[in-house]
Order: C-alpha cells, then sequence, then structure tokens
C-alpha cells in the first residue's frame, strides 16, 4: 500500500534527519528493514526523503530518481 508523507518531515529545523519520522513511519507500519520506493513528481523531493531515511537506518529506501514525470 501507498502512504503520503511529505519530505520536510524528514528533516528537523536544522536542515537534518530528524529521528522523530522513525517512530511516524512505525506508527504507520514501515520498519526500517522495510523496503520502502519514494516517489514525487521530479524525483527531487523523494531523493532528499530517501537520502534522510537512510542516515536513519532504512537501507532498503529507495526513489524513483526521475519521479513521476518519467512515467508518462
Amino acid at each position: 500500500g501507498a502512504t503520503n508523507v511529505e519530505w520536510k518531515y524528514f528533516y528537523n529545523q536544522d536542515g537534518r534527519p530528524d529521528p522523530l519520522i522513525k517512530a511516524k513511519l512505525a506508527a504507520l507500519g514501515i520498519q526500517p528493514g522495510d523496503r520502502v520506493i519514494l516517489v514525487c513528481r521530479s524525483g527531487v523531493r523523494s531523493s532528499a526523503a530517501t537520502y534522510a531515511l537512510r542516515a536513519l537506518g532504512f537501507e532498503n529506501a529507495q526513489s524513483l530518481t526521475s519521479g513521476l514525470n518519467s512515467l508518462k
């Protein structure tokens, strides 16, 4: 299933990956060992969120780098 989480929630006010996102994702049933594929329109925001997740231990996080636009 797909879940919409805005990319800005993956970073704290200092611009660093926010550890609090781990608890938010856990509440949605998403654990660090799960495969997570992030998608946005152009690939920029999903890549930023993927970077944050990997920094927080989500080694199976991936981004559709060219975004949804590439699927048209």
